[in-house]
């Protein structure tokens, strides 16, 4: 996985993309799990603001694929808000304060969205 813009590869309902440092925690997730990634982007209250990475996970039926690539997959719900001016850029917080489901919690670091852009809202609202 590298830095590239997640747009590239998906329908633009927004402008996806990732920190470097983001992408090195899904590197290093990837490393040690040897296994294909999927990141969910939901519009819950926990995965709306925080995404989830599991491995050999299969997305809910009608989930839009936003990125792919050899290593991760990044979908979000079906009642994503398509806007395409909206900037979503995921990062990683260090020291995450509650337990997670999540992969890259063993590691000490929790997946973050940062929305900006014309429109910035929290997915769902």
């Amino acid at each position: 996985m590298d830095s590239r813009d997640c747009s590239e590869t998906a329908q633009p309902i927004a402008k996806f993309e990732f920190t470097p440092r983001a992408v090195d925690v899904v590197n290093r997730v990837y490393q040690d799990v040897q296994k294909r990634l999927v990141m969910v982007i939901s519009s819950g209250c926990c995965d709306g603001t925080a995404p989830y990475l599991y491995s050999d996970y299969i997305p809910a039926s009608g989930s839009k694929v936003v990125y792919e690539d050899d290593i991760v997959e990044v979908v979000v719900a079906d009642n994503f808000v398509e806007w395409p001016n909206l900037v979503v850029q995921i990062d990683v917080d260090e020291n995450p304060l509650s337990d997670s489901f999540s992969l890259e919690s063993d590691y000490g670091y929790r997946f973050v969205i940062r929305y900006s852009g014309e429109g910035a809202f929290l997915p769902g609202n």
